[in-house]
């Protein structure tokens, strides 16, 4: 149980990690661009692209595994209600698979524990 959840903890730090680059890396211009497309201020882009960045670090080292899962829940949940679902079931399932993932990882690993590498 310990290996899977490890696998799926890297593996999902290193797909936020990846997007969350590659928005900070653009200057913050796509992830802008989306959340004011949809109505929503420009300064959330930042914090999401950071979230996603600093979320999945987070992960791939074990650093408060939690409460990083649990920002990426956050995240997945406003992904799929203002973007995903509108666009039908076939462009939500990527993020429903991260959405559970971040649920698992949140769901097994000791809130009390500030670092848990493995």
């Amino acid at each position: 149980m310990r290996l899977g959840m490890l696998l799926i903890r890297l593996m999902v730090g290193i797909i936020f990690t990846v997007h969350g680059a590659q928005k900070v890396l653009s200057g913050f211009k796509m992830p802008i661009d989306m959340v004011t497309d949809i109505g929503f201020p420009a300064f959330l882009g930042i914090i999401l692209a950071l979230g996603e960045l600093l979320g999945g670090i987070a992960l791939i080292i074990g650093f408060l595994s939690n409460y990083a899962a649990l920002g990426l829940v956050l995240i997945m949940l406003g992904a799929l209600i203002f973007v995903h679902f509108p666009q039908g079931y076939f462009e939500s399932e990527f993020p429903l698979i991260l959405l559970v993932a971040n649920i698992a990882i949140m769901i097994s690993y000791n809130w009390k524990k500030i670092f848990e590498p493995y």
